[in-house]
């Protein structure tokens, strides 16, 4: 009977040391994730809200908290050669140095009456309209290309004989024939000769007399316009 008592005392701490650690311990419980706000008794806790990065088309003052770049055209060589060669073809090119100088200085100078500014303005706004969005000057509130002919204009009233030509086409493209043959009828005045006349056979008298009116308002203007509208040295 001894033996029996021995023995079962024995297998009772055989039992207590050999038993699993783990078994005895109570699992923590697993932290709650970062992002997730707590929540009011009886309310389940709102999801977090992951962050919507901005959009890839919009322009990188629109993503900035410092707003908008001011970069130079020299960022944009590619833009200017074509600049360049556009220019050169259409006859109405300028000096070098202001296919490179900032949006804000040709705009100081457009409004001395710098044709050579006006001309870059023109050429820039019209056809490089986006390129120009984060350029120091710039307004959002305004159609580039109107604009940019809205600066050719004003090359046109202020002498320069190439530009009557070059609004013509860009309005008759447009499909803005009215516009284009006021233009044209201004060149013609200003004593331009065109080799290839422009076809208004869709325009009815009544278009056709709004175009001379509005001919006879540019030549106007361009007889009356300040002396520093004239085509600066180079």
């Amino acid at each position: 009977m001894k033996n029996i008592f021995v023995l079962a005392a024995m297998a009772a701490a055989l039992l207590y040391f050999a038993w699993p650690a783990e078994q005895s311990s109570v699992p923590a419980a697993p932290a709650a994730p970062i992002s997730t706000a707590a929540a009011p008794a009886g309310k389940a806790a709102a999801p977090a809200v992951p962050l919507v990065p901005a959009s890839p088309d919009s322009p990188s003052w629109a993503r900035s908290p410092f707003g908008r770049a001011a970069p130079l055209a020299e960022s944009r060589p590619r833009a200017i050669e074509r600049r360049k060669e556009r220019m050169k073809e259409g006859g109405y090119y300028t000096p070098e140095a202001y296919f490179t100088l900032p949006l804000k200085e040709l705009q100081k100078r457009a409004k001395a009456g710098d044709i050579y500014a006006l001309l870059q303005l023109g050429q820039q706004y019209y056809y490089e309209g986006p390129a120009l969005l984060e350029e120091d000057g710039y307004k959002l509130d305004e159609d580039p290309r109107f604009v940019g002919k809205r600066h050719f204009a004003d090359a046109a009233v202020g002498g320069h004989g190439q530009m009557p030509a070059v609004l013509t086409q860009l309005y008759a493209a447009e499909g803005d024939m009215v516009n284009a043959y006021a233009w044209r009828l201004f060149g013609e005045q200003l004593g331009e000769h065109y080799p290839k006349p422009l076809d208004i056979s869709k325009l009815n008298n009544q278009e056709q007399n709004l175009a001379k009116q509005q001919a006879s308002l540019l030549f106007g203007r361009f007889m009356s316009r300040a002396p520093v509208g004239g085509i600066p040295s180079q």
